[in-house]
């Protein structure tokens, strides 16, 4: 009996050698130019970092929404008033937010 238990334990100490670890992939490098290589005046190089501040103002703009408004608040009642008649599809998920959001 100790035989065989010595041998599984060897044998359960060489699988991790059999193993093999995977392949490292790299990441790509991500970077932003805003242009300021290629800017030949300080207008240019303005008018790109006001583009950039516009795209971060739009893109974050539907979470202050959110955020500051009682959006959520309608949208869980409509989402209950929903259920309460029964009506799992009808309206549809899209057409509960629009009226949330006005």
């Amino acid at each position: 009996m100790r035989r065989w238990v010595a041998i599984a334990v060897i044998a359960l100490s060489l699988i991790p050698c059999l193993c093999q670890g995977q392949q490292i992939i790299p990441l790509p490098r991500i970077t932003v130019d805003v242009g300021a290589a290629n800017a030949e005046n300080p207008r240019q190089l303005s008018t790109a970092i006001q583009i950039l501040f516009l795209i971060t103002a739009l893109s974050l703009a539907p979470a202050f929404l959110i955020m500051m408004t009682s959006f959520t608040r309608i949208i869980v009642v409509l989402s209950f008033l929903r259920h309460g008649l029964a009506t799992q599809q009808l309206p549809s998920n899209q057409i509960l937010a629009g009226l949330a959001l006005f």
